[in-house]
């Protein structure tokens, strides 16, 4: 039997993110077919093992991999991915360097750019520097409204937020998110907000005799499946195109915007997608006849090599 150590919590910001999908995943993979094992990272970064402290060395003679279900700093940006490589405990997802490039907003955008993806206009803020707040808020917003039409979105660089930043309508919503950044002294991408449907594509590697399997999209809050095939299409197939040449390891998912006029933009992406009751990816396994019993053990089965 597999012993499979689900790791989840963190000292990041998707806390309670990451719990959801760790305790989605520890009570629903199948008892007969592999054991469970608690690795719970608590806000401080200690490691727990079924509820005792553990060192990250002992973890390799007690699991046979892992499924990490840490989402955000640490989780996503490729450390943790390097801790098990060193420890040489297989793991599902995607290697340290894809990890890293994806959890920064201003590599990954430069990436799609270079795949000839097309992601919202933004304008980087990546030092403060030391002078007066308001003068230094009042010129980035002067520059950032000149140059991009509202609303913006307001993400940090590399700290992975994952949640669609923080949305900033007016100029003086904008003055407030930029002046709260400004005094934690916290680089941030503004987006200006492209308008149409947001949806989410998940895609999966060596899936029903696909080499890159791509779910139908799912739209954004409804978890539904409202798109016409015609928007589906191009969208699952950007989706498999961003999985190979990220080279995104086991699965993944594309959050993205398409228009009316059906143009697509990128706005993020997850190695780590979502596993909470109600996420999108249940939905997704759904509409295709699937489940996760049957998505889990295709991971866990090319995790371990086999």
């Amino acid at each position: 039997m597999i012993r499979v150590g689900v790791i989840r919590g963190g000292t990041g910001h998707q806390y309670e993110k990451s719990l959801a999908t760790g305790g989605f995943v520890l009570q629903n993979l199948p008892k007969d077919l592999y054991q469970t094992v608690d690795i719970y990272i608590d806000r401080e970064g200690v490691w727990h093992l079924n509820g005792l402290p553990v060192t990250e060395e002992m973890l390799a003679s007690r699991i046979d991999m892992v499924w990490n279900a840490l989402h955000g700093f640490y989780g996503e940006d490729g450390k943790i991915q390097q801790v098990l490589q060193n420890l040489g405990i297989p793991y599902i997802g995607s290697d340290p360097f894809t990890s890293m490039v994806t959890m920064d907003k201003k590599l990954l955008r430069e990436l799609l750019t270079n795949l000839q993806v097309k992601v919202p206009r933004g304008i980087y803020i990546e030092d403060w520097g030391n002078e007066d707040r308001d003068e230094t808020v009042a010129e980035t917003v002067r520059t950032v409204s000149t140059k991009l039409s509202p609303p913006w979105i307001v993400e940090p660089i590399s700290k992975g937020a994952g949640d669609g930043g923080i949305r900033a309508n007016t100029r003086d919503e904008l003055v407030t998110v930029l002046s709260q950044m400004f005094e934690l002294q916290m680089p941030v991408l503004v987006e200006e907000m492209v308008l149409g449907k947001d949806v989410s594509i998940s895609t999966t590697t060596d899936f029903r005799g696909e080499p890159i399997y791509a779910f139908l999209p799912t739209e954004k809050d409804n978890h539904r499946t409202h798109l016409t095939k015609k928007e589906s299409e191009p969208l699952q197939k950007l989706a498999k195109e961003i999985h190979k040449n990220m080279n995104l390891g086991h699965y993944s998912r594309v959050e993205a915007t398409i228009t009316p006029r059906g143009h697509i933009y990128v706005r993020n992406i997850e190695t780590i997608p979502s596993l909470h009751e109600g996420a999108d990816l249940h939905k997704a396994l759904a509409d295709v006849g699937s489940s996760f019993k049957e998505l889990a053990a295709s991971l866990i089965s090319k995790a371990m090599g086999k």
